[in-house]
């Protein structure tokens, strides 16, 4: 019975370290990953889609983004529907549904 609790108790400290050890790594990598710059965002540039760093967009610029692209800026959506995080520009943690405006111009490709 001794030996059984003495396994508990070293089943819960090993648990206890391993479970706060998994939450410092990922704290210490969403902390990394803030540092990182976004990836390129593809932006209509003189008529043409190009890639380009996320920091040149301008007010007024038009860019499109994939599924789990990361975005350091305000934006519209104009055409379709997404689940945004805007954790980094409001502090809300769930991701907000946007729908795109109900009478933007058409699409030019």
């Amino acid at each position: 019975a001794d030996v059984g609790r003495a396994l508990m108790g070293m089943f819960s400290a090993l648990s206890f370290e391993a479970t706060t050890a998994l939450a410092s790594y990922r704290s210490a990598l969403a902390v990394h990953r803030l540092h990182q710059p976004p990836p390129p965002v593809l932006a209509l540039r003189d008529g043409d889609w190009a890639a380009v760093p996320a920091r040149t967009l301008c007010p007024g610029d038009v860019f499109s983004l994939r599924a789990g692209a990361r975005v350091p800026c305000d934006a519209v959506l104009m055409h379709g529907s997404a689940l945004i995080d805007e954790a980094s520009l409001t502090g809300e943690a769930v991701p907000q549904p946007k729908e795109g405006l109900p009478h933007a111009p058409p699409r030019r490709t």
